[in-house]
């Protein structure tokens, strides 16, 4: 049975739910090595994708390099999202603003989070 290792909940400020993106990391039963990815975009609107979901499969390695892609990128955004909730299987969850993400500590805590969540047999 697939397990949900990691959950990223991007929240918008005016924190209506359904302008939220959720990215979840779930095992893959057959394959345990393999990380399925699911992004459920924001039913807003905005965005060519919206409402919708695609899902794409990794190794735990690649799953982390996608997930510190995106979070690097969310620094970047024009559009911005206000907070970030991480969501692990191993962790209590966590929020960070966005506009902290550049900080050294808080990157450093969420790559720990991530890296080790991914790289972990969970049953």
């Amino acid at each position: 049975m697939p397990v949900r290792l990691l959950k990223l909940h991007l929240t918008r400020t005016d924190a209506v739910a359904a302008d939220d993106d959720i990215i979840s990391f779930r095992t893959v039963s057959e394959h345990p090595d393999l990380i399925k990815v699911t992004v459920e975009y924001a039913a807003t609107g905005t965005v060519e994708h919206s409402g919708f979901s695609n899902s794409f499969v990794f190794s735990r390695g690649g799953a982390y390099e996608y997930a510190m892609t995106l979070i690097g990128s969310l620094i970047r955004d024009d559009d911005p999202f206000e907070q970030l909730q991480l969501s692990s299987a191993m962790f209590p969850s966590v929020i960070y603003r966005i506009d902290h993400l550049e900080e050294p500590e808080v990157r450093t805590a969420i790559q720990d989070i991530v890296w080790t969540t991914l790289h972990t047999t969970i049953s």
